[in-house]
């Protein structure tokens, strides 16, 4: 960074949050003060008094988009996001600053305290591998594991978001972070993992069967552009086949269990099989193109 003090710019996207405001809140109560807060609604109805922040009003174009609408009118040489369902606490910009120690940090990612379905979790690292499979909090990293951000606490370097050329809009949800992570290292920059960044994150169980599609199609999208090959994509479906049983499994047993109605049961299962096939017919598109 330029100075021990930089400018650091939030961005916080939402689809219509009514928590929003307590997300806003935590930002600007942060106790590092050399921040300016931007707001992106992603085509949503919401009513917020433009006070102390910018508030961007742009159409519906996915999580991605919105983001990207963010860092361009970001002003600081840091760009950090946070979700509209979270909340910071009051140091987590002093920690987030000081984690950028060299030239070669491109990102740095904190520790995400997750509430969801009555249980807490601690998120203090993510990893992934070029089949798209993530791991919470592994006790060691295996060969192909590389270090990714979670997008609800993490931070960026401009600068390095302009070489990179800022998030894959391609990614309407899920992934995006994760490409993002495996271009910022490819183009020799580091990931640094402070857990003393630390954001409270309230998760909603209210979008069970889009997650299901959104979740299978863009990871199949985020390896095959990614590792693209001939022999790739069955390497792809053979690494991925116990976790689609697992899927079909928990979605069976929540029929049986009455959490699930046949038709929820059938629109599920739609979901997981469709998701990778959208995912993978999009990836050969592009790579057509």
């Amino acid at each position: 960074m330029k100075t021990n003090n930089p400018l650091v710019s939030v961005v916080i996207t939402t689809i219509g949050q009514r928590e929003i405001r307590k997300a806003i809140d935590s930002v600007l109560n942060s106790s590092y003060k050399n921040f300016e807060l931007i707001v992106v609604n992603d085509g949503a109805k919401i009513n917020l008094t433009e006070k102390g922040f910018c508030l961007i009003n742009q159409e519906h174009k996915g999580l991605a988009a919105a983001r990207n609408t963010g860092i361009k009118k970001a002003k600081g040489e840091i760009i950090a996001f946070i979700d509209d369902d979270a909340v910071a606490e009051k140091n987590w910009l002093k920690e987030i600053v000081s984690s950028f120690v060299s030239a070669e940090i491109g990102a740095v990612s904190g520790k995400s305290i997750e509430y969801f379905e009555g249980k807490t979790t601690e998120n203090r690292l993510w990893v992934c591998n070029k089949f798209g499979l993530i791991k919470v909090n592994p006790k060691k990293l295996e060969k192909n594991d590389f270090i990714v951000l979670h997008g609800c606490n993490m931070a960026l370097s401009k600068k390095v978001l302009q070489k990179v050329n800022f998030e894959d809009e391609n990614f309407i949800f899920y992934f995006d972070e994760i490409d993002l992570s495996w271009r910022i290292q490819k183009a020799g920059f580091k990931i640094a993992v402070n857990p003393n960044a630390i954001v409270r994150h309230f998760i909603k169980s209210n979008a069970r069967f889009g997650n299901k599609f959104g979740f299978g199609k863009f990871k199949y999208y985020f390896a095959l552009k990614n590792f693209n090959s001939l022999f790739f994509l069955p390497l792809l479906l053979l690494n991925d086949f116990p976790f689609l049983l697992n899927d079909l499994k928990r979605s069976f047993q929540d029929l049986l269990k009455k959490k699930l109605s046949l038709k929820g049961f059938l629109i599920e299962f739609y979901s997981i099989f469709a998701g990778r096939v959208f995912g993978t017919g999009k990836a050969f598109i592009d790579l057509i193109k």
